[in-house]
């Protein structure tokens, strides 16, 4: 149900009683406080813990001798002194951050975003080292502030706009659908309740028209030279504040998605402002990424920017968001919407090999094929298992270049560690072939049990730690492990077949949608076994999503090999 538009006076007010949680342990508070403490030492708890340091940039702010006119943190705790921030940490430290609430990772996740921003601007700004350095990230940091606390004040709203957002829609633009007001005037008036100056110039430059970014873009540096900027689009990037305005936006899109088209946009946009080749621009950012995900707002608590560099693109939205039109649609105009996914897919080339007849009353055995199946080999296709009668409808057709995005990246070792490319595993396992859920089994050496290794998808209703499966009987998946590897297709058809072959812990699992099995290989050796499906109430599984998961799951143990070969090396 769609929550209700309440509006920017509304928001206002909640926003302005959510109190953000301090990030600083009890050993940094012990610091702050001591007796002892000179400002520099204080300067560098507060600066990696930036819900604190806001509340001395406020403080400060109020001063009547500064009229609002803060250049920093810095600025502030020399303005503040010693004793009026060991006060504040007394204060303060009565609401810590809480990891096990949603609401407040969340709150986080924000504000490692916006630190983001603040270290955009750092890289750009650097070269000029008597500008406003620290006032310019700290603009950059203020523009994140209503996004910080939304979470702790709507968490569904909250989610509903991060799911969206991630989905690939226009963030600012569902936020004025759910809060019925727009997030920068929302964040101004924020801000000016809580003390700080009000700026009108920099409110008219975070939301320029879509023709003046459109404009900037075109002025990237793509070619050998760069091109000359028209006088608006030269104003417009030579505002004090745009090089903030710049990054908060960028850090924004990029977490959204790093390879969509207004992430590309902004990053022209950005070419154009630092009068810089465009491809020096990109990995400029993309170094950034990587260097302010040591940020202590990333501490295993929440995703960082260079996990989200590996995760696939997400699937277009224009065409597959409106190929699915109502039954009557479809039988008026049955070439009107054809799937554009079923145009580029690849076509299957290692079908399951399922029996099609059987002798009356003997027992039906579900069969698989290995990677090097006769019928690759021969390029014949054996006919596709019927759909029981009653079964569900076929899934929307897969998407091929989510999949073969993953596969580039598993080929090239693009994978950091194996926590990002179990994360990428699932993200491309949901996106590009639409399977909610996944099981990863895995056989140590002279082991007697399939022991779960990794689970996505399942939210309570398993727990992969306590999830093992025998190795050593006739169940389905040790078959599978055992005879050199291979890959199965569970049909809607073949599911009572199957679910007599499964293990007991597994057999209530099975959704009727069916589910897919594909072998992990170490070093061409047999070790495991992915389990993939839908979900509980998932459409039937066609020809193309088999296909396709033969094809991520090749790729897919080849990089686990050599993720686990890194671990082993490191002792970890």
């Amino acid at each position: 149900m769609a929550p209700e538009k309440h509006g920017l006076e509304y928001w206002r007010g909640h926003l302005y009683q959510a109190q953000i949680p301090v990030l600083s342990t009890g050993e940094a508070r012990d610091t702050l406080l001591l007796p002892s403490a000179t400002l520099q030492q204080v300067y560098r708890v507060l600066n990696a813990d930036l819900p604190l340091a806001l509340d001395a940039v406020v403080m400060a702010a109020r001063l009547p001798r500064i009229d609002g006119e803060v250049q920093g943190l810095q600025h502030a705790l020399n303005v503040l002194g010693t004793d009026k921030v060991q006060s504040l940490v007394r204060t303060r430290m009565k609401r810590p951050f809480d990891a096990g609430r949603p609401a407040h990772r969340a709150c986080l996740q924000a504000i490692a975003t916006s630190r983001l921003a603040a270290a955009l601007v750092e890289s750009w700004e650097w070269p000029n080292p008597g500008g406003n350095g620290e006032y310019l990230q700290w603009v950059a940091l203020l523009l994140g502030l209503a996004r910080w606390k939304l979470p702790l004040v709507a968490p569904e709203v909250h989610l509903q706009i991060e799911r969206r957002a991630r989905a690939g829609e226009h963030r600012a633009l569902v936020e004025r659908e759910l809060l019925g007001c727009s997030i920068d005037e929302l964040n101004a008036a924020v801000a000016r309740d809580i003390g700080l100056p009000a700026d009108a110039m920099l409110l008219r430059a975070i939301t320029p028209d879509s023709h003046m970014l459109a404009a900037s873009a075109a002025c990237a540096w793509a070619a050998s030279m760069a091109p000359e900027l028209p006088v608006k689009v030269a104003r417009w990037l030579r505002q004090r504040t745009t090089v903030s305005v710049l990054a908060h936006m960028l850090a924004w899109s990029a977490t959204d998605g790093w390879y969509s088209r207004r992430t590309l946009l902004l990053m022209r946009v950005v070419s154009a402002h630092l009068n810089q080749p465009l491809d020096r621009v990109i990995a400029g950012v993309h170094q950034t990424a990587v260097r302010a995900s040591r940020s202590p707002e990333f501490a295993s608590l929440c995703f960082t920017p260079a996990q989200q560099l590996f995760w696939p693109p997400a699937p277009p939205r224009s065409l597959r968001a409106r190929s699915r039109p109502a039954a009557a649609d479809t039988q008026a105009q049955p070439a009107a919407n054809p799937a554009p996914a079923q145009e580029i897919a690849r076509p299957p080339a290692h079908p399951a090999a399922a029996p099609q007849n059987a002798a009356p009353g003997a027992r039906e055995v579900i069969s698989y094929s290995g990677f090097a199946s006769s019928d690759a080999a021969t390029g014949t296709t054996p006919p596709a298992v019927p759909v029981a009668p009653g079964a569900s409808a076929p899934a929307p057709a897969p998407d091929v270049d989510i999949v073969e995005a993953f596969s580039q990246n598993c080929q090239h070792g693009r994978y950091p560690d194996m926590r990002a490319f179990l994360l990428a595993t699932g993200q491309t396992l949901e996106k590009g072939l639409g399977l909610q859920r996944c099981l990863l089994f895995l056989k140590p050496p002279r082991a007697t049990q399939l022991n779960c290794f990794f689970a996505h998808g399942w939210g309570g209703a398993v727990e992969a730690r306590k999830l093992s499966v025998a190795a050593g009987d006739e169940n389905l998946l040790a078959r599978i492990v055992s005879r050199s590897g291979g890959s199965l297709w569970v049909t809607p058809a073949k599911l009572p077949a199957a679910r007599g072959q499964l293990p007991e812990v597994l057999k209530a699992l099975a959704p009727e949608g069916g589910f897919l099995l594909g072998t992990l290989h170490l070093q061409d050796r047999p070790v495991g076994v992915m389990w993939a499906d839908g979900g509980a109430a998932s459409a039937a599984l066609g020809e193309q999503h088999y296909a396709e998961f033969r094809h991520m799951i090749h790729h897919f143990g080849a990089e686990f090999s050599r993720l686990a070969a890194a671990m082993r090396k490191s002792g970890n």
